[in-house]
């Protein structure tokens, strides 16, 4: 069966049906043998500014903050969609808020 892998084209990884992340993605386990290919199951990050990180998985599915700019929503209807880190993440980091009359929960 062939899978679309679009790494540079993907949502964030929170996103559990994420092709090339997701916990619960079309493609497992092949997804994530190619997108966390370093060591401990990791995978590295190249930044807009040029600067690089690594990230484990379980940070992966975790933090939105590397993921998602600043000022982004994330409604209440996509949390389920999340997986379980991200949704206590969120709960937990952002507050909620308004952007463009839909509300949500707002990255700082």
């Amino acid at each position: 069966t062939a899978i679309t892998f679009g790494a540079f084209t993907s949502g964030t990884p929170q996103y559990i049906k994420n092709v090339a992340y997701g916990k619960d993605a079309p493609g497992l386990p092949v997804n994530h043998e190619l997108s966390f290919r370093h060591p401990n199951d990791s995978l590295n990050a190249v930044y807009f500014d040029g600067h690089t990180e690594n990230h484990r998985k379980e940070e992966v599915w975790t933090d939105m903050s590397p993921w998602a700019p600043a000022g982004s929503l994330v409604v209440g209807n996509a949390m389920s969609n999340l997986t379980q880190e991200a949704q206590d993440w969120v709960e937990d980091h952002l507050k909620q808020g308004t952007v463009d009359g839909r509300t949500g929960y707002v990255m700082p």
